[in-house]
């Protein structure tokens, strides 16, 4: 049984693809532990919390950019660094679309160029709208 044929580019882009999201999920999931292990450092214990700071509902992905330095201050490294793996979390396939869409740019391939820059279009919109 042979292997279907792959070409050397699409090898490539699946290579770069899945290297991004496997870092993308091992670097949130380093850096939720880290939130964790902190989180249970000073508090003694890990506990839900009620406290409407500590919630990120209710903002768009801009306003969580702009103040996730913020965050450190008001809420402690501990919350920092959970929101920072949430937030490279959602991130990750963000990143998956823009490099494929730079592949099909670079290979000239309008087809999937404006397929994939339409959903680029839509994620930006519901990333920042939501």
């Amino acid at each position: 049984m042979s292997k279907p044929r792959v070409t050397s580019g699409q090898s490539k882009l699946d290579r770069v693809i899945i290297g991004l999201l496997i870092a993308g999920v091992m670097v949130s999931i380093a850096l939720e532990v880290i939130g964790l292990v902190l989180f249970c450092h000073s508090h003694g214990r890990l506990t839900v919390s009620a406290e409407a700071t500590v919630f990120i509902h209710g903002h768009n992905l801009d306003f969580l950019m702009r103040h996730l330095s913020t965050m450190i201050g008001k809420q402690g490294i501990d919350v920092f660094f959970m929101t920072l793996g949430i937030f490279v979390l959602i991130i990750t396939p963000f990143m998956r679309v823009i490099i494929s869409m730079v592949y099909f740019a670079f290979e000239r391939d309008v087809k999937f160029f404006c397929i994939t820059f339409f959903v680029f279009a839509v994620l930006v919109v519901s990333l920042l709208v939501h």
